[in-house]
């Protein structure tokens, strides 16, 4: 088992010079955009380990079309 496995995030939104995310059992972190390998975007996916933050971009357009699904089949009840 690694001494400090990686935490799940999702970006909430970006502010400035840092994205507000939601980590790992509801934690909301402030993470510096220089922490990210890449530009993200709200609601991205990505793995934070040692102080860089690795985008997931198979993870997040799965979790939005789970969202979207989910969307149409609220939609469908009405």
């Amino acid at each position: 088992m690694p001494e400090n496995p990686a935490l799940k995030g999702t970006v909430d939104r970006i502010e400035e010079t840092f994205a507000v995310c939601e980590m790992d059992g509801r934690i909301m972190q402030n993470i510096p955009l220089s922490a990210f390998t890449e530009q993200p975007k709200d609601g991205d996916i990505f793995d934070f380990e040692n102080g860089v933050a690795v985008l997931k971009p198979a993870e997040t357009a799965e979790r939005k079309e789970e969202i979207q699904s989910l969307f149409e089949r609220l939609k469908k009840k009405k």
